[in-house]
């Protein structure tokens, strides 16, 4: 009897063994595939920062009087379009002033101009309230950094009493 219960459980163990072994050949030769669409939804972005928002062009001797003066402002825009664009510069006044003051100085006294970053820079812009091409064509970016560069012509339009006189210029960038 128990030389019975031995073979029998033998062949049972043996039997699971197959089984298991048949059941596991099965289930790794089963494949299924199936296919999803991934789509890439790509939008019109501009991103423009202002790294540096208050420029100054110094006035302090008699050379910058006479012959004018320029500030450069190394990295001061940076840019992000997928899609080429262009920069435009104006002045919110036709004048500079200065708080207090009733003597001005002329905007179209002072110039912008792009001096570093990809496009076809303008040359040097006259300030007015309206918009002026500074940048033309600029590629698509991401991150690109301008440099500015500001001029002011010096001569009679700037005696006047010292101080600090004041204009807010709007960079808009249009994408094309």
């Amino acid at each position: 009897m128990k030389q019975q219960f031995a073979l029998k459980a033998a062949a049972l163990a043996l039997g699971a063994v197959i089984l298991l072994n048949v059941n596991t050949k099965a289930q790794s030769a089963l494949t299924v595939s199936k296919d999803v669409t991934l789509n890439l939804d790509l939008r019109n972005i501009v991103e423009f920062v202002v790294n540096k928002n208050t420029s100054t062009i110094v006035f302090d001797t008699y050379d910058k009087y006479v012959n004018g003066t320029n500030t450069p402002e190394a990295d001061q825009l940076t840019v992000s379009s997928n899609k080429a664009f262009d920069m435009a510069v104006k002045a919110a006044s036709a004048t500079f002033d200065e708080a207090g003051n009733t003597q001005t100085i002329p905007a179209a006294d002072v110039s912008v101009e792009v001096t570093a970053g990809g496009g076809t820079k303008a040359a040097a812009q006259s300030l007015s309230t309206s918009n002026k091409d500074i940048l033309t064509n600029a590629p698509a970016v991401l991150g690109e950094k301008y440099s500015i560069k500001y001029s002011a012509t010096g001569g009679n339009d700037f005696l006047v009493k010292a101080g600090t006189y004041t204009n807010i210029l709007t960079y808009t960038v249009t994408q094309q």
